[in-house]
């Protein structure tokens, strides 16, 4: 039997690979993996290869692999199971997503020159919205930024501005944690800053702060 990929290649049919994959749902189920799951994994696999076709897609081995746990009893391995492929299907449609921001880029497709001090269709323009594009999804989409903040930036609550610089350490365009210098206050070099009472206090104490970072960076 031939197993068709995504990418539409050919390979053979591997036994083992399937038992694995079920197993791995029984073991994250039952935090073991034993003589019934062993057996049921194995019965499935061999009913796959043993059937009357010359070849299958990945899917079409999939779908066979989820009706076969719901049918043996084990509907809770089956979830499983789907919330796997479901959490693979969208790691690949993010590594295709970048693939094509990337060669967008480094093609000066959809050139916006948002920094007046950059210019996209250079080398180094080019090259820094690639690299911008990868450190963002890292910071957005893969914990790069705390789950909260990542959350309010993209509801538009607040602005991350250079946020590719987030996931590199302290930059002085970072969002600062106001919350926190509001509470405690903050020292400068010509003095210290106390935590506001008001409002319009608050609003001031925010202008300065940003002009105290912009002054040490």
């Amino acid at each position: 039997m031939k197993v068709i990929k995504r990418d539409g290649k050919e390979v053979a049919f591997d036994k083992n690979k399937i038992v694995n994959a079920i197993l791995k749902a029984f073991k994250d189920v039952d935090n073991e993996i034993n003589t019934k799951s062993l057996k049921i994994s194995t019965a499935i696999a061999s009913d796959i290869q043993d059937s009357d076709v010359q070849e299958l897609s990945v899917e079409e081995i999939q779908d066979k692999i989820e009706s076969a746990l719901m049918v043996s009893g084990r509907q809770d391995v089956a979830k499983k199971y789907i919330l796997y492929r479901e959490k693979r299907s969208k790691e690949r449609d993010k590594d295709s997503i970048i693939v094509k921001k990337i060669i967008n880029r480094i093609s000066a497709n959809n050139v916006e020159n948002s920094n007046a001090n950059v210019d996209e269709r250079s080398f180094s323009g080019r090259e820094k919205e690639a690299s911008g594009d990868i450190q963002k999804m890292i910071a957005f989409d893969f914990g790069g930024l705390s789950e909260k903040t990542a959350k309010a930036h993209k509801e538009m609550l607040i602005y991350q501005h250079d946020a590719d610089k987030s996931v590199l350490g302290e930059h002085n365009c970072l969002f600062l944690d106001f919350q926190k210098l509001f509470k405690d206050g903050f020292i400068t070099r010509n003095g210290d800053v106390r935590r506001p009472t008001s409002f319009s206090t608050a609003c001031q104490l925010m202008a300065v702060a940003f002009q105290c970072q912009s002054q040490v960076c």
